[in-house]
């Protein structure tokens, strides 16, 4: 049997990393320990991290706000530091092989693999030992795996009406600028935030946040005089939180939330309907 050794003081970082080590030694022991790549190996680790937070999200409620943080505070190196060591690895060349370049991949393919793949097929990459890098080959030459960019900050909540729409302007805006590289964003600044105001005071706009007040997506609207709507525009931030967005938006306007729900929302992206 392999032996786990870590740091442990009880943080939810420390959760984390007894579920990333004791994924390694599941890896080792259930492919009989067959030699597995590096890459594979961390995809591996990441995806025991994957589950443990799916299962605290449905068992640990008030844990889960903990570990989602000590998660995303880890991507903060994992697709920072390591990205850019293994970035500049690859522009530049180096004569020496550093095992982080191996995170940033692994990390990604293993949230795309931890929210795709069934329990069986995520038992079978773990058994499959020297075999893994074939069936990560076969998941990466399959077009759209990697999960969507999802990196904007929490919204502290500062109080007072005035900080409050400048809070949620903002949260508007940074969607927004998740698109600004593929020209979504056509409008000046002054128009925008114009807009954005008008709405917010005419309650035509939700602003759709997650427990650590991550915004997940925005939805604008325009209603004739029969009280239709004639114009619904969207932004969402992650494909995957769709269903957290649209549930949030259902309690607060089930109208609007039904009319959202016959569009073909893509992650950060608009739909208009006219």
């Amino acid at each position: 049997m392999p032996f786990v050794s870590c740091p442990y003081r009880g943080t939810a970082s420390d959760i984390l990393t007894v579920a990333h080590e004791f994924s390694h030694a599941l890896q080792i022991v259930s492919s009989g320990r067959s030699t597995m790549p590096p890459l594979s190996r961390e995809v591996c680790a990441f995806v025991g991290e994957q589950l443990l937070l799916g299962w605290v999200r449905q068992a640990r409620p008030a844990l889960s706000p903990h570990l989602e943080t000590a998660w995303l505070t880890d991507n903060s190196r994992y697709l920072g530091t390591d990205l850019q060591l293994l970035r500049t690895a690859l522009e530049c060349g180096s004569d020496t092989y550093d095992y982080a370049w191996n995170y940033p991949i692994a990390r990604l393919l293993a949230q795309s693999i931890g929210q795709e793949w069934t329990r069986k097929k995520i038992a079978a990459f773990f058994k499959s030992g020297e075999k893994a890098p074939a069936l990560l080959k076969a998941y990466h030459d399959r077009p759209r795996i990697l999960p969507q960019r999802y990196v904007l900050p929490g919204m502290q909540d500062t109080g007072g009406t005035v900080s409050s729409l400048y809070r949620q302007i903002g949260g508007l805006l940074l969607l927004d600028l998740q698109d600004l590289d593929a020209g979504a964003v056509d409008h000046s600044i002054g128009d925008r935030y114009a807009r954005l105001l008008q709405s917010m005071q005419d309650g035509s706009v939700f602003l759709a946040l997650d427990r650590q007040q991550v915004p997940l997506g925005y939805v604008l609207w325009q209603r004739n005089g029969e009280g239709e709507t004639v114009h619904l525009e969207h932004r969402i931030a992650c494909r995957q939180r769709l269903p957290d967005m649209l549930a949030s938006l259902g309690n607060h306007c089930p109208q609007v939330a039904m009319e959202l729900r016959h569009t073909k929302p893509t992650a950060s992206s608009r739909g208009i309907r006219q």
